[in-house]
């Protein structure tokens, strides 16, 4: 396992039986809790990076949770947005059936990684919120400038 860059099993081994099971969060990922249309809208935004920057979603109760790295309190995060990095977190199944609530609505990015880059995902929000408020075309993020894989 990459802990910079975990996949789901790696996160959730544990979570491989047919129930729904509390994990804490905090020491190894941290969530933003998202409206599922807000989550839809920026996998849209970051549509065109590769990787796809946003990696597992949980979906429950109409929001979509997005699973941050460690240490992800310093972004700004919109109204609407939960954020934890403390507490925990309710994990469907990571084998077995995706019916109900909650369920996995991402199993990673392509690449197979869990976490949700924090600095795209923040710039992708206020794309989407300053659109919302200037209503000016549509919301877009800058490509990205080649650097080393940052999560």
């Amino acid at each position: 396992m990459n802990p910079q860059n975990p996949r789901v099993f790696d996160l959730f081994r544990a979570c491989a039986g047919p129930e729904p099971r509390l994990f804490p969060v905090g020491a190894r990922f941290e969530v933003l809790t998202l409206p599922e249309g807000d989550a839809r809208a920026v996998i849209g935004v970051l549509a065109h990076h590769e990787p796809h920057p946003v990696g597992a979603a949980i979906a429950a109760d109409g929001g979509w949770s997005l699973l941050l790295p460690p240490g992800s309190h310093w972004e700004v995060w919109p109204p609407g947005a939960k954020y934890q990095n403390s507490g925990s977190l309710v994990v469907p199944p990571v084998i077995g059936t995706q019916n109900g609530s909650p369920r996995w609505a991402r199993f990673g990015n392509a690449a197979g990684r869990a976490f949700t880059a924090p600095l795209l995902l923040s710039r992708a929000l206020a794309a989407i919120s300053a659109h919302e408020e200037n209503d000016s075309g549509p919301a877009t993020v800058p490509p990205r400038v080649p650097t080393p894989e940052l999560v």
